[in-house]
């Protein structure tokens, strides 16, 4: 499968003002933008009022990551199945012209970023989650200038939880 949203045109700005818009309607009173040594946006940090009080988020953008994704799937070519069942011609799964196109790479990386939190932002307007459930793993130390996710990756996973009995018998 090719990576979702890899065709997109829609410009970066586009995307950060629709991200805002969808924060701001959930109860976010605060939104930071965070750029990288060129000036381009790599991080959105906000805070949310919960039932526990204040607390900060960060969404990060990893466009070496997604570049990369792209660069893997540049040139790839898979069968495309035809409506009859049978497997037709080879297509392109991403266009040789992606290669190594940053810009592209940054529009990608946030429109997807946008379409995950339309997603998680709906399960929370239907009371299926609670906010803090979706931003948990981004919930941000300002000390540490680390995630939720990144120190419990240091700490190891394997030490949070503690297993009475082997969990595989079960």
């Amino acid at each position: 499968m090719a990576i979702l949203n890899y065709t997109t045109k829609i410009a970066v700005e586009t995307t950060i003002s629709e991200i805002e818009k969808l924060l701001s309607d959930s109860g976010v009173n605060k939104i930071l933008k965070e750029y990288d040594k060129d000036g381009k946006i790599e991080a959105i940090s906000f805070i949310i009022e919960t039932e526990k009080g204040k607390l900060p988020f960060k969404l990060p953008m990893n466009v070496k990551a997604v570049m990369q994704t792209i660069n893997n799937q540049t040139g790839e070519y898979r069968r495309q199945k035809s409506r009859n069942g049978s497997y037709g011609q080879q297509v392109r799964v991403v266009p040789q012209s992606m290669y190594n196109d940053y810009d592209q790479a940054r529009r990608v990386g946030w429109r997807i970023i946008r379409d995950w939190l339309e997603a998680q932002l709906t399960l929370f307007f239907l009371q299926m989650v609670k906010i803090e459930e979706i931003f948990l793993p981004y919930m941000y130390n300002e000390k540490t200038g680390k995630t939720m996710f990144q120190m419990l990756e240091e700490k190891g996973f394997d030490k949070l939880i503690e297993y009475k009995g082997d969990v595989t018998n079960e």
